[in-house]
């Protein structure tokens, strides 16, 4: 008899309800109407959509319910995975490689395939040219060349002597340049007089082993 009184009572004061309307929430909707005044239909709904506690960063609030985000949403160090944050995965570390096949290109300053600057030096005694050549000197006034070689009295634009081979003249077809850098590898920039009525000029010399 009281649910029957109840029902007749809020229908009068508010028309019908929805069906899905519980007693319960139509109490909550009187209670609020007691305390604050009138409440509408849509701000009662937005109320009851509201979780009552914090849903964390990989859960959204849905029809008052905390379910888990997508899956893959960033957060916090990771992504979210099944309503919890996971923390990405670390890349694996690069390995560098064995630094004589870094070398192995000649001398100088060179990168790894992990981007680290390897130094490749070059024996004792013997210069780093530009063009990554490890290149002995020499002495023009003592004979410290191998056998077939010699050190010409020409310098090199670096300005220093090196070995080369023996019978080179004006008429050996040698690239010119401005240093060894731009010179092949086992050649070096030599100041030669092979220019136009002996004018200066230099030219990539091969360069003795050793």
């Amino acid at each position: 008899m009281e649910n029957a009184t109840f029902d007749r009572l809020t229908r009068s004061r508010f028309g019908a309800y929805p069906r899905r309307t519980t007693r319960r929430g139509m109490t909550r909707l009187l209670g609020g109407l007691a305390l604050g005044g009138p409440l509408t239909l849509l701000e009662w709904n937005q109320a009851a959509a509201k979780c009552k506690k914090k849903c964390g960063p990989c859960k959204r609030c849905t029809k008052g319910k905390c379910k888990p985000a997508r899956a893959g949403t960033a957060c916090s160090g990771g992504t979210c995975q099944r309503g919890a944050c996971v923390a990405s995965a670390s890349p694996p570390a690069c390995v560098s490689q064995d630094p004589a096949l870094v070398c192995a290109g000649g001398c100088g300053i060179k990168t790894d395939t992990c981007g680290r600057a390897v130094t490749c030096a070059c024996p004792a005694g013997q210069a780093c040219l530009g063009n990554g050549t490890c290149a002995g000197q020499c002495n023009p006034g003592a004979d410290s060349c191998p056998a077939g070689c010699g050190c010409p009295n020409n310098i090199s634009v670096e300005g220093a002597f090196h070995c080369i081979p023996l019978g080179l003249s004006c008429d050996t077809p040698l690239k010119t340049c401005q240093s060894s850098a731009e010179c092949p590898q086992g050649t070096y920039c030599l100041v030669t007089q092979c220019g136009a009525n002996g004018s200066a000029t230099n030219r990539c010399a091969p360069l003795c082993a050793g």
